[in-house]
């Protein structure tokens, strides 16, 4: 019997724990977003300026980043992968000036970006 009841505590006190690790990781995922002008366009990371700040974002496997084709074609799509693709990388899409809307995570001091648009007028 009191194995049972040892047993049982133990499963409580396990869910309690995983439920709360749950709770924080949620509220620290939360996205954001911001629009400006890039600054400078990295492999692994993408500045841009606004209001006179520069916020710089990493990037990775999983950031999607979208605009048109440097030769007028249409929309053109990139998840960035590793090791980068010849011809697909971020600096075939996204230039220094160009005008872009980054959706971001917070992850302690970095910022992560889920989804790079050019913004286009």
């Amino acid at each position: 019997m009191a194995r049972l009841v040892y047993l049982t505590l133990a499963v409580a006190v396990t869910m309690a724990i995983s439920a709360s690790a749950r709770t924080e990781g949620q509220a620290n995922a939360r996205v954001q977003s911001m629009s400006g002008a890039v600054k400078a366009v990295g492999d692994w990371s993408l500045t841009v300026q606004r209001s006179g700040n520069e916020i710089t974002f990493s990037l990775d496997r999983s950031t999607r980043v979208l605009a048109r084709g440097r030769n007028g074609t249409g929309p053109r799509d990139l998840v960035l992968r590793t090791p980068p693709t010849p011809g697909r990388s971020l600096a075939d899409l996204v230039k220094a000036g160009d005008p872009v809307a980054v959706r971001y995570r917070q992850s302690g001091n970095a910022m992560i970006a889920v989804e790079v648009r050019v913004v286009y007028k």
